[in-house]
């Protein structure tokens, strides 16, 4: 298993907070400081980024609609499903307070994305 599939499982497995809504898909930022995680909370699937461990103020990431979030490896932009089953990307500023810009998405992300992912950037 690698290691961001174990991140994955134990993020999963982890019960971070109780709520009445449906969370799944949590994945740790690759410096291990926030959770991204799917959730109905809002009516629909969306994307929500939270701190961990611990309480903190959660982030909607998604605009209209979002599964599968995966961190780029570097942790400056997170990839995810939108609606449809289009690949988005929404870049993110952690440093400080936690800032996510404005999804964006379509074809043109799928070879981007996966080179990000899997190859992080030294800049």
């Amino acid at each position: 298993m690698s290691g961001s599939s174990r991140c994955s499982a134990i993020a999963n497995r982890f019960r971070w907070y109780k709520t009445e809504f449906l969370e799944d898909s949590g994945v740790f930022s690759p410096d291990g400081r926030w959770i991204a995680y799917t959730t109905n909370e809002s009516g629909q699937p969306n994307i929500f980024v939270q701190p961990f461990p611990g309480a903190g103020e959660k982030h909607q990431v998604s605009r209209d609609e979002g599964s599968r979030p995966v961190w780029r490896a570097d942790g400056k932009e997170l990839f995810y499903l939108g609606a449809d089953a289009i690949m988005m990307a929404v870049p993110i500023d952690a440093t400080g307070q936690f800032y996510a810009g404005v999804p964006h998405g379509g074809a043109r992300l799928v070879v981007a994305a996966r080179a990000a992912v899997l190859s992080p950037r030294h800049d």
